[in-house]
């Protein structure tokens, strides 16, 4: 199969979809190209798609010629309430969209605790992935001594996701968001045995040249690579980890030539469903426990 033919079938399976939409379900939809690919394939982003069933995700991949164009499929970090519908017309999405981030706080119902890590950029491509898994083992066995209810996804280039989805907006989410940051800043320290150094202004560079963790991701209107969905840039796909995959991870088994192969279902009582994220066993309130603990109040 071609590359096209490849994304096609992909996307094709009902049980890809039915793993995929529920991801997406009360999220913004956009559809991005990977930076590598940006100027070889002349598309520009879209985003707030309404992708709440297959039939108005794969709706909007044809009026978007998403697999022609090589784009990847992201969604936001935050879960909305009655996210309105958007028109295919240019002139007349631009200034719905408009309008939609201009009352964005209206819609917020929920926000995502998320961290990723890339590995340190001056690797080649193994070690940098192995120098990204490493951090993010340690960082799981703190979520996993707290209880903490996390998912990790393999982001189908260079990295992982550490993800604790579905914390009620109980404060400003603004401001929550703010404290995430520094949440994810001092654990990504506590992780690695640096729980002395203090925050300051060269914390967060030192962490991106180490770690490509990248605290900037904190930030209103955050798009993220979606479970399930296939990377342009290396035909691999966007895929939930368990501690064992996660241990004996290897990109190759990650190729969606390999993932073909697998069935994305499992039986529920008489019926199927969809695998989901592999989240962990625990509650947000002891993700509250371990920010405390781990000292992220001092900075």
């Amino acid at each position: 199969m071609t590359d096209l033919e490849l994304r096609k079938t992909w996307y094709a399976r009902t049980d890809v979809q039915a793993n995929i939409v529920p991801c997406l379900q009360a999220r913004e939809t956009a559809f991005l190209v990977p930076h590598s690919l940006k100027q070889a394939s002349g598309s520009y982003p879209v985003r707030c798609i309404k992708a709440h069933t297959s039939s108005y995700l794969l709706r909007n991949m044809g009026a978007y010629t998403f697999f022609e164009r090589q784009y990847n499929l992201y969604h936001s970090i935050y879960t909305l309430q009655d996210m309105p519908m958007f028109s295919f017309q240019p002139l007349k999405r631009h200034e719905q969209q408009a309008g939609f981030f201009k009352h964005y706080d209206d819609y917020v119902t929920g926000v995502d605790f998320v961290m990723d890590f890339d590995g340190d950029k001056k690797l080649q491509i193994e070690d940098r992935i192995e120098n990204a898994r490493r951090i993010t083992v340690k960082v799981c066995a703190i979520l996993s001594h707290y209880g903490v209810p996390y998912n990790v996804v393999f982001s189908g280039s260079k990295g992982f996701h550490v993800e604790v989805r579905g914390f009620p907006p109980t404060r400003n989410w603004r401001e929550q968001i703010s404290e995430f940051e520094r949440v994810a800043v001092r654990l990504v320290l506590v992780a690695n045995g640096e729980e002395n150094r203090t925050y300051d202004e060269n914390v967060q560079e030192y962490l991106l040249n180490r770690f490509s963790f990248d605290s900037s991701i904190y930030n209103v209107t955050r798009i993220w690579k979606c479970p399930y969905s296939y990377d342009t840039s290396t035909d691999c796909v966007v895929m939930p980890l368990d501690d064992e995959e996660i241990r004996n991870f290897n990109i190759a088994d990650y190729h969606v030539s390999k993932q073909m192969k697998k069935f994305f279902m499992q039986k529920r009582g008489d019926a199927w469903g969809p695998i989901g994220l592999k989240a962990r066993p625990g509650t947000i309130e002891n993700f509250w426990i371990m920010a405390k603990t781990i000292g992220h109040e001092s900075w």
